[in-house]
């Protein structure tokens, strides 16, 4: 059985420098905001609904980038999770997830540090590459 999640790469520009939201889940790890897709939800409204969620902030999602990864989780499922990209602005980090121990801003080295899995890195640093072609 699969198991489908969205998410989005959220970032924000303070003081001419872009910065990453990464939330710290309930098991002390970071991660990118996301959650499960909903019945009868597609990918984009899972990830509008779970950037409020998670971070509290109204988010606009940048069309034409987003990017999908697969991986297998400890029950033997595979989980596909595709991650928009989003931005916002002048507003506060305010999760009200309860799963989510907090949500902050990072400069692309400190988000790259904080991530456990390579294939979020190597996401964060495509976009914050792709972002810089676009002039966000």
């Amino acid at each position: 059985m699969n198991e489908y999640s969205s998410g989005a790469i959220l970032f924000t520009n303070e003081d001419g420098k872009r910065k990453y939201v990464l939330v710290m889940e309930a098991n002390g790890s970071y991660s990118f905001p996301k959650g499960h897709l909903e019945k009868n939800e597609t990918h984009l409204e899972a990830a509008i609904r779970e950037i409020k969620e998670e971070t509290g902030v109204d988010a606009v999602i940048i069309p034409g980038l987003k990017r999908t990864i697969k991986y297998k989780v400890p029950n033997g499922n595979f989980k596909e999770v595709v991650y928009f990209v989003a931005r916002y602005e002048n507003q506060e980090l305010n999760p009200t997830e309860k799963d989510i121990l907090s949500a902050k801003k990072y400069d692309l080295e400190a988000a790259k540090a904080l991530l456990k899995f390579d294939q979020l890195k190597d996401i964060l640093i495509e976009i914050d590459f792709m972002l810089d072609m676009k002039g966000l």
